[in-house]
């Protein structure tokens, strides 16, 4: 399904009636089968309005909403079911991952240096996909199966030709939020939640195997 939605956004016609509603049908099974299904609505709400109103309005002009959005969404996930309570849990413990310690975060920290810490950590465990319970072989396996995928997705991010750039847009407010989301909380989430913007990157690294083949051509 999340890959549907991407393939929906890509297809995306804005004067068609049938694209809304599909959009939609998809946002609605993510926001309960996804974990955090429900923040895709700030990418694609931006997306079908940057669309819209590309030229009337600055990118800039948004991002006002996409903040307001953001803790909308937040502030409504984190009242439920406890959340807000295991994520206090988590900072006053020192916790990166659920129920595990490490010794790079110090609960006799400053509360500030202790924050930044664990949210970087956090950001690092996101991606690399690397658990502390997880053997090193298989660690070390999910790494070198990632890295090239997030190497061509830099590549592929400042080398998108004009007629992707509109797309990129959704592209990179669904991985800000969601990772951003992933911070906030703590990351023992497993390979379903990095799934949740791992069809962005890829997409993205398509864009950095273009750029390799243009640039081979010439």
């Amino acid at each position: 399904i999340t890959i549907l939605l991407y393939f929906a956004i890509i297809k995306f016609n804005k004067f068609s009636v049938n694209d809304y509603l599909r959009i939609s049908l998809l946002l609605v099974l993510l926001a309960f089968i996804r974990p955090t299904g429900i923040l895709y609505i700030v990418p694609i709400f931006v997306f079908i309005l940057n669309l819209i109103y590309r030229k009337c309005f600055s990118w800039y002009i948004w991002i006002p909403f996409i903040i307001i959005s953001v803790i909308i969404i937040i502030n409504l996930l984190y009242n439920q079911n406890n959340l807000s309570y295991h994520i206090n849990l988590s900072y006053k413990k020192g916790w990166f991952i659920w129920g595990y310690d490490n010794k790079l975060v110090n609960v006799f920290d400053n509360l500030v240096l202790r924050n930044i810490k664990l949210l970087f950590l956090r950001a690092i465990y996101y991606f690399s996909n690397w658990r502390p319970f997880f053997s090193l072989n298989h660690n070390l396996s999910i790494v070198i199966s990632l890295v090239p995928i997030y190497l061509l997705a830099l590549i592929g991010m400042f080398n998108t030709n004009t007629e992707h750039r509109k797309f990129n847009i959704f592209i990179f407010i669904t991985i800000f939020i969601f990772t951003g989301f992933t911070m906030l909380t703590f990351v023992n989430w497993h390979g379903r939640f990095l799934a949740v913007i791992l069809p962005a990157i890829i997409i993205l690294s398509g864009y950095g195997i273009d750029y390799f083949i243009e640039k081979s051509k010439k």
